[in-house]
């Protein structure tokens, strides 16, 4: 289901000329939070789809690495954020430091799902590899970024793999601290 209406954000973004404003405005035609939200991450992907296969998009800017989500509504902003990352790593080529700086200086109440969102792309730019990951996390310089980073890297092993097995064998290879958070994230996660 998720991926269905995860999946119409998508299609909206590209029956809508890759308009953001009006694709999410689209998706608040859908019947609950959970169903808007889900549609909004759709449309928040697609925007980095189209910029990472045309060279440019309308709605991001290399000048601006956390546009559009320094501008978009409230309702919209933890959607953007749980998936800007990518964008920026793609502008600063791959590089994690930056990017966790970056996320230290968004918005108070969006830096943990920034870190988060580096942690799905450090467990994607490990290939899935549990101890690459875990050292991509060890780049914050700061607790508090390494463990929502571990948090969103646990997350993206469930959800690539579809099972706990290999979210446990990253968690397991962690600090006692990030093995407590990584476990109980994945456990809530996956349930």
């Amino acid at each position: 289901y998720y991926n269905c209406v995860h999946g119409l954000g998508h299609g909206i973004m590209e029956l809508g000329a890759d308009d953001v404003c009006s694709s999410l405005t689209t998706c608040d035609h859908l019947s609950g939070p959970w169903e808007k939200q889900s549609c909004y991450s759709g449309v928040f992907m697609e925007n980095i789809i189209v910029y990472e296969r045309d060279g440019s998009a309308p709605n991001l800017k290399p000048s601006d690495p956390i546009y559009p989500c320094n501008t978009v509504g409230a309702q919209y902003k933890y959607q953007c954020f749980l998936g800007q990352t990518s964008f920026v790593l793609h502008q600063n080529g791959g590089n994690f430091q930056k990017t966790f700086d970056v996320c230290s200086s968004v918005e108070e109440s969006y830096r943990d799902v920034c870190g988060q969102s580096i942690g799905r792309d450090a467990a994607n730019y490990a290939g899935h590899d549990a101890q690459r990951t875990k050292v991509t996390c060890n780049l914050a310089s700061e607790e508090r970024d390494s463990l929502n980073c571990v948090m969103g890297a646990v997350k993206e092993f469930i959800s690539y793999y579809h099972a706990m097995e290999q979210a446990n064998t990253y968690c397991n290879i962690l600090s006692e601290s990030q093995k407590q958070t990584c476990l109980s994230t994945g456990k809530e996660y996956f349930t």
